[in-house]
């Protein structure tokens, strides 16, 4: 596997909150039973908490200000305020948890027990343990789908991923996959699973409405890839693998690594920031955490004096927009005769850095595209549209083929951009 390389330092997840609008970084540390807050805009650790023994996973949930912290030495689960920044409560949980995840609404968080082959499943209102599901051999990862019907598991033993009704708790499925799965992440719109295969060297690409794996994605000979996310606009995935100790990006249009970003040792959980300008990953092997900028790949180091493994975020979800195009909307009307014809007009900024084109959708599934333009344009006019219609525009940025930014915005009676302002236009085609 041959891909273009990008030096980079880099850790973890983000949150913001909701309060202050303050972003913060939650990191565990197993060596030393603690988790570092980290203030993002200052790149600074804001405080060390102390929980139990060995922590790796952690998951946050904004809007009740919680992150759940998986003690995999002490088989239990630290809850932290998020105001307080202080532990306030500790649920036992299965033998050895590991990976942990939220659901969508923030009333439960399934945990995966990698010791006793099964998924814990915590009420957040009670913090109490209201479940516990068999699934298959030493589960370690979670992931929840966008609609929270369903949590997948990967079971690094078994070689398969177990599937969970989140309503019954029963497992419905299971999913061979490659050996020794160690790490999923859900595609945005919840139509795919990636996998990664640390023992094989790939990617399984699940199709979560048949459920089978539909394609599989070499990650490189001896690359032991272990985690995986992706972007919020779903365009790329990123994988970290251990040899070389590298970041894959890969475009998920074509299921191919498109870039290799050079990270440290043992580069491992992989997360974004809500706008996706960021992503966040966490060194197995190092005292430092990294943040790559997911437009340029540059990227910072900071400090947290300890080796790191998990990281979550705590924050609203954005558009999966990111590099600053700021797309708007108004509506324009021209008349000719007893023609009258209505156009949108979408405008944006040129990103940082200087595009070869842009294409513009309009969908967020990026499926109606209706123009193309160069990469000095900033304006495109969609004509013969309808005075109460509500239209939502994409607009993605790209140099040579490679996404650099992206951004949308809704437009309309019912949106909520305010009133139309009116732009003249030659054309006219259609009877208002």
């Amino acid at each position: 596997m041959r891909c273009n390389r990008f030096f980079l330092w880099g850790i973890i997840f983000l949150f913001p909150r909701l309060l202050s609008g303050q972003t913060e970084a939650y990191i565990t540390h197993f060596g030393d039973a603690s988790v570092s807050i980290i203030d993002t805009s200052t790149q600074t650790v804001l405080a060390t908490v102390a929980v139990g023994t060995s922590p790796f996973g952690v998951a946050t949930a904004t809007d009740i200000e919680r992150a759940y912290v998986s003690n995999t030495g002490s088989g239990n689960v630290s809850v932290i305020d998020a105001s307080t920044r202080t532990v306030v409560a500790t649920i036992t949980v299965g033998s050895s948890p590991f990976g942990i995840v939220f659901t969508p609404d923030e009333t439960e968080a399934y945990v995966a027990n990698f010791g006793s082959t099964t998924v814990s499943v915590i009420d957040t209102s009670s913090e109490i343990v209201i479940a516990t599901v068999t699934v298959g051999t030493t589960p370690q990862q979670v992931a929840v789908s966008p609609d929270g019907s369903q949590v997948y598991v990967v079971n690094a033993g078994g070689a398969d991923v177990s599937v969970i009704d989140t309503s019954t708790k029963l497992v419905t499925a299971t999913i061979g996959v490659g050996t020794s799965p160690a790490g999923l992440a859900f595609s945005p719109d919840g139509t795919e699973v990636y996998v990664v295969n640390s023992d094989d060297d790939n990617i399984s690409v699940i199709n979560t409405a048949s459920q089978t794996v539909v394609a599989t994605i070499d990650t490189g000979a001896g690359s032991q890839p272990s985690k995986v996310a992706f972007h919020p606009n779903g365009l790329e995935a990123y994988v970290s693998i251990d040899s070389p100790s590298e970041v894959l990006v890969i475009d998920t249009s074509t299921r191919m690594v498109k870039i290799c970003v050079i990270a440290d040792t043992g580069p491992r959980c992989i997360a974004f920031q809500p706008d996706g300008s960021e992503a966040y990953v966490a060194l197995l092997a190092s005292t430092d955490v990294l943040v790559i900028d997911s437009v340029t790949k540059d990227s910072t180091r900071i400090p947290v004096g300890n080796t790191s493994f998990g990281a979550a975020i705590f924050g609203e979800g954005g558009n999966g927009g990111f590099g600053n195009l700021r797309v708007q909307v108004s509506q324009g009307k021209d008349t000719f005769l007893t023609q009258t014809e209505l156009f949108n007009v979408i405008t944006w900024q040129t990103p940082e850095v200087q595009p070869t084109s842009y294409e513009i959708y309009r969908d967020e599934a990026l499926t109606d595209l209706i123009g193309v333009v160069a990469g000095t344009a900033n304006e495109f006019i969609d004509h013969n549209r309808r005075k109460n219609e509500v239209d939502t525009y994409v607009v993605i940025a790209l140099d040579n083929g490679m996404v650099i930014a992206r951004d949308s915005t809704s437009f309309g009676l019912e949106a909520s951009n305010g009133p139309f302002s009116y732009k003249k236009s030659k054309y006219a085609k259609w009877l208002e």
